[in-house]
């Protein structure tokens, strides 16, 4: 995407600040490529960027903070989640396109920039809860009367189950 692509061509070794925002328009990019099951309807994240350029890599300092909006696991209404953190990603260059290296991207040497636009995506889904939910007493009071309708009431574990279960069961009993 030309909105975050970030040339460095141009650029004198040394540290370099950049700012970015993603917004819907940048979901709905995603959502076009035909990536399935997408998580993410809507937001609005800043990211800060640290260039440091050397003469042979560039390392990228990355901050960011801001809110996504995704489905609750629960009852599949919208949920607006807060979301922040860091991530420092090493620039190499090399004509090798060379995979197993976290936090290491390659830039072939005739390159004169960088689209950070998968990047930011991928640091904004790394940093989503792995259970999104509603807090307690918020989830969709209809959705939840359905879920107890279909699921045989409030508590269906007083049916009969293996025993192996049971004892485990008492496990998390005690903890609580």
């Amino acid at each position: 995407m030309k909105d975050f692509e970030l040339k460095f061509s141009g650029l004198t070794v040394g540290k370099h600040q950049f700012n970015y925002e993603v917004t819907k328009t940048f979901f709905e990019t995603f959502q076009d490529r035909g990536i399935e099951g997408e998580l993410i309807h809507n937001g609005k994240v800043a990211f800060d960027v640290e260039l440091d350029k050397k003469e042979n890599l560039l390392v990228f300092d990355i901050f960011y903070n801001g809110s996504v909006n995704v489905d609750c696991d629960i009852c599949l209404d919208i949920l607006d989640i807060e979301i922040s953190g860091d991530s420092r990603i090493i620039g190499k260059f090399s004509d090798e396109d060379v995979w197993g290296e976290e936090d290491v991207i390659y830039i072939p040497p005739r390159d004169h920039k960088v689209d950070l636009s998968e990047l930011f995506y991928q640091l904004i889904h790394l940093a989503l809860p792995s259970k999104a939910v509603h807090e307690e007493g918020k989830c969709d009071p209809i959705m939840i009367e359905k879920l107890k309708e279909y699921n045989g009431g409030e508590d269906s574990s007083n049916e009969a189950s293996d025993p192996r279960w049971n004892t485990l069961k008492d496990l998390f009993k005690d903890k609580n």
